[in-house]
């Protein structure tokens, strides 16, 4: 077995950023799946943390940590509030 050398890169973590991730059944659009894609968003804003996902039924998941206290809450999907 061939063994590759290990680089190491001199990085940080940036204090803010912000990204969206999209996760497809079997890679297929979703009009060939029954179930819709699930999403991520992550975000980062000095020491804040969030992380914010669409469940297939339409509902959210957020996941907060901010100043050291983590925080979950779940909202229902917005074609169940009246």
């Amino acid at each position: 077995m061939r063994k590759w050398p290990i680089a190491t890169l001199a990085a940080r973590e940036p204090d803010k950023y912000k990204a969206t991730l999209v996760s497809q059944p079997n890679g297929r659009p979703v009009r060939h799946h029954r179930n819709p894609p699930v999403s991520v968003e992550v975000a980062k804003n000095g020491d804040d943390r969030r992380l914010a996902f669409k469940l297939p039924d339409g509902s959210d998941l957020i996941y907060l940590d901010h100043a050291g206290t983590a925080y979950a809450v779940r909202l229902p999907a917005s074609n169940t509030l009246n």
